[in-house]
């Protein structure tokens, strides 16, 4: 029998443990990150749409230039299946302070922001409007059955 020498020896050891490694580790994920992206898949899945009201708020006119303006909408929300029931209660019983808080809210929007061609600002601020509201921010996400913005 040949004697290996010592330098091929460490680096055929080398060779066997990367290869044990690599067949051992190949299966290797993270589990609780992949349970959190599944969770967080399953909740979007689950999403349902409640009838956040209908709108029409007066804009004031900020300058001379700028004579204000009228945004109407019909807004409705996306909730998790299992909150629909007790979010459409919240926004019956607090409809009255819900307005209120919606026409300071976008009477404080700048027209540039209501002319976003993706309305991100509009929804951002209805649905904190909703969030602030109801406990524990069911809103999701803010779409519109019907929405229209004039300029006087």
């Amino acid at each position: 029998m040949t004697a290996i020498p010592d330098s091929a020896g460490r680096a055929l050891r080398f060779g066997a443990a990367a290869l044990l490694a690599a067949t051992t580790l190949a299966g290797c994920y993270n589990v609780e990150a992949l349970t959190q992206a599944k969770i967080a898949e399953s909740a979007r899945l689950r999403l349902e749409d409640v009838d956040l009201g209908v709108y029409r708020i007066t804009l004031p006119g900020r300058d001379i230039a700028n004579g204000g303006g009228v945004v109407q909408f019909h807004a409705f929300g996306q909730v998790a299946n299992r909150d629909l029931e007790e979010v459409q209660k919240g926004i019956e019983r607090d409809r009255a302070e819900v307005r209120n808080s919606m026409l300071v809210a976008v009477r404080g929007l700048t027209f540039s922001e209501l002319q976003d061609p993706d309305l991100k600002t509009l929804r951002t601020c209805i649905a904190d409007v909703m969030n602030e509201s109801l406990e524990g921010q069911p809103v999701k996400s803010v779409g519109f059955y019907d929405l229209r913005f004039n300029m006087l």
